[in-house]
């Protein structure tokens, strides 16, 4: 795929997890399958066109989810600082993705009153 593919996985997982009704666990799981999910498969085969530190992350990051083989069961261990921990590392990485530059990489324009 491309940098345009992971980033759009990338904001879709932030939209998720900021948007969508229910409790913390219910948000990381909805923001997990599939969208974080399919950004996770990116980098591990490396056609994400992230610098290879932040697919190591991500795909580090998705592994720890899955332990159980479960995203639900791993997420149903966790107690609330557990949850948020992976909620920050989630939109910290993301945020990463959504920011890096290159070949396909989606225009964040600038919002209205902002300038370069």
């Amino acid at each position: 795929m491309s940098l345009n593919y992971a980033q759009e996985k990338a904001y879709k997982t932030l939209q998720i997890l900021g948007s969508s009704e229910g409790n913390l666990r219910h948000r990381l799981e909805s923001a997990i399958i599939p969208s974080f999910m399919n950004l996770a498969d990116e980098t591990e085969a490396h056609k994400s066109g992230l610098h290879g530190e932040l697919e190591a992350e991500i795909t580090a990051l998705f592994q720890q989810m899955t332990r159980d083989w479960s995203i639900p069961e791993t997420l149903d261990d966790l107690d609330e600082d557990g949850l948020a921990r992976i909620a920050e590392q989630m939109v910290s990485l993301c945020i990463e993705t959504m920011q890096t530059t290159g070949e396909g990489a989606w225009f964040l324009g600038f919002s209205r009153g902002e300038s370069e």
